[in-house]
C-alpha cells in the first residue's frame, strides 16, 4: 500500500501523544534522579541559601527539559513516518509496549519522597519539573511534528 492510499493520524493526536510520551520521560527521569540523589528540593535550597546556581543545578534542569523535548519530538517523528494501519509489525509493537511498561514499572519501584523533605515542598518541585517537561515536550511535538 503506498503512503498516499494509507490514513494518516489526526494531527492533534500525534502532537498529544508526543506531548504525553515527553512528560512521561520526564516523571521517569526525575525518579531516577532521586534515586542517585539529585533531588530539585536539595537544589533549590541550594539556590535560597545564597550560594548561587551551581553548574549540577543548571545540569539537572537542562537535562530533564533536555530528555522531555527528545522523547515528545521522536515520539511524534515515529508516529508521523509510520501511518496506521500497522498490520505488519503488530508483534513487534506488543514487545514494544510491554518492555515499555516493564521499564516504567521498574522506574516507578523506586519512587519515594525523599528523606527529610515536606510533601508540599517535594509536590512543588515535582510540579515544576513536570511543567518544564510538559513545555519541552510540546515544542518537541511541534517541531517533529506534521504540517
Amino acid at each position: 500500500m503506498s503512503d498516499e492510499s494509507r490514513p494518516a493520524l489526526p494531527r492533534a493526536l500525534v502532537f498529544w501523544t508526543g506531548v504525553t510520551c515527553g512528560l512521561a520521560a520526564t516523571l521517569a527521569l526525575q525518579i531516577l534522579l532521586n534515586e542517585r540523589g539529585i533531588t530539585l528540593v536539595a537544589i533549590w535550597r541550594e539556590v535560597a541559601s545564597g550560594s548561587g546556581l551551581s553548574l549540577r543545578a543548571a545540569l539537572v534542569w537542562w537535562i530533564i527539559a533536555g530528555t522531555a523535548f527528545a522523547a515528545g519530538a521522536l515520539s511524534t517523528a515515529l508516529l508521523r513516518r509510520l501511518p496506521p494501519p500497522w498490520h505488519g509489525p503488530r508483534p513487534v509493537l506488543w514487545l514494544a509496549a510491554v518492555a515499555a511498561v516493564a521499564v516504567l514499572a521498574g522506574v516507578a519501584r523506586g519512587a519515594g519522597e525523599p528523606q527529610g523533605v515536606t510533601a508540599g515542598i517535594y509536590t512543588l518541585s515535582s510540579l515544576a519539573a513536570a511543567g518544564v517537561g510538559m513545555v519541552m515536550a510540546m515544542f518537541g511535538a511541534f517541531f517533529a511534528g506534521p504540517r
